[in-house]
């Protein structure tokens, strides 16, 4: 709700710091998590699903904070390559989601 009242507004870098925030927030969760839980790793007891969710949350991370340190001069179609990847990043990841899901 808060990125979308930052879009309205016009508030693109509080919109995206937010959605970076979230998942940054929700890694550091799991994090916690993964040290409380006593039976072994817990990545080792969730669906292969929730795996490479998580993975390509924080691939996806990468590349856009890569794209906020790295300014690109140039754009392609009025997008930045940052930009481009991440989106391009997100379509595979939901098709592997898909495949390995079914």
């Amino acid at each position: 709700m808060t990125a979308r009242a930052a879009v309205r507004l016009g508030a693109y870098d509080l919109a995206v710091g937010n959605l970076f925030g979230s998942n940054a927030f929700n890694l550091a969760a799991l994090f916690i998590v993964d040290v409380a839980y006593r039976q072994g790793p817990l990545l080792s007891v969730v669906s292969s699903t929730h795996v490479l969710t998580a993975l390509w949350s924080i691939l996806l991370m990468n590349v856009g904070l890569m794209g906020i340190i790295y300014r690109a001069e140039k754009r392609f179609m009025l997008i930045e390559p940052d930009g481009f990847l991440m989106v391009l990043g997100y379509g595979l990841g939901m098709w592997l989601l898909f495949r390995i899901g079914g």
